[in-house]
């Protein structure tokens, strides 16, 4: 039976319905978050939602550790020597508003959490994936990973790095499969917390799309798709997505639109 380490799993998260999707394919869970009593509240959620757990014969284990801490990782997780899926769901907003007015601690710990955290837990796990069969490492992006997102610097900055950090472990890795998703907005802890976004205004994601993304990452199905950026909206359910050229170096590439919008800069001739 497979393995799989999701963080970031709290009620109403997306962790908690990449667990859920996980457990609906007879997946060991391995739960990860800084709360003991969300993990407990997370793990009564999904076994609930998916009364099948117990008859199948997997396992829900539950680990508090702050991700943002790498002893804490590293020790939280050494007892488990074989990891097939890791889905880093685990992510803060951060400060929001004019970058001037933030409150740098607040935005240092955005940082920690969306790329140091993630890149802890990858560390920790990285040399616990089958070496015949392809690992799967899920990474979550976001609103301004690919591109600038106004008075969200901090949350839209962290998420562009883990974007850049996943397409290396893809490189780096190459026997296992590295992607990033921008899940797309979805009623969470995060679109909960204050922004000065309008949320009447978001064009919300469709949580089937979503949780059917992460079943098709997890799986046999995705073999050899790795270093993308992937959106749910996307076609990666699409024949001959599998074929398609990663997306490495996505972030180096230069968007002259933009550049000349802020700096009236002129464009390039590339005819040459």
């Amino acid at each position: 039976m497979k393995t799989a380490v999701i963080t970031g799993v709290r009620t109403n998260s997306l962790g908690i319905l990449a667990a859920q999707v996980l457990a609906e394919q007879q997946y060991n869970l391995i739960l990860v978050a800084r709360n003991s009593d969300h993990l407990e509240d997370a793990k009564s959620q999904i076994m609930a939602a998916v009364p099948t757990i117990a008859a199948n014969g997997s396992s829900i284990s539950i680990v508090p550790c702050d991700i943002r801490d790498y002893s804490s990782v590293s020790q939280a997780l050494a007892r488990y020597r074989t990891v097939d899926v890791l889905v880093n769901a685990a992510g803060v907003l951060g400060p929001t508003g004019n970058f001037a007015s933030n409150d740098m601690r607040a935005w240092s710990d955005c940082i920690m959490t969306n790329v140091v955290g993630t890149a802890n837990v990858c560390h920790a796990l990285i040399d616990r994936f089958p070496t015949i069969s392809r690992g799967k490492i899920i990474n979550y992006s976001g609103g301004g990973g690919g591109e600038a997102l106004v008075a969200h610097s901090a949350y839209g900055s962290s998420k562009a790095a883990a974007i850049r950090f996943t397409e290396n472990l893809a490189v780096e890795f190459p026997g296992i499969d590295s992607n990033i998703i921008a899940p797309g907005a979805h009623n969470t802890n995060i679109q909960q917390s204050e922004t000065s976004l309008d949320l009447t205004k978001i064009s919300w994601a469709d949580p089937q799309r979503y949780t059917g993304l992460v079943r098709f990452l997890a799986s046999e199905k995705s073999d050899g798709i790795t270093g993308r950026f992937i959106n749910i909206k996307d076609n990666w359910d699409a024949p001959g997505f599998a074929n398609m050229k990663p997306d490495y170096l996505k972030l180096r590439r230069v968007d002259e639109l933009l550049l000349r919008r802020v700096g009236d800069i002129p464009s390039r001739d590339t005819s040459k």
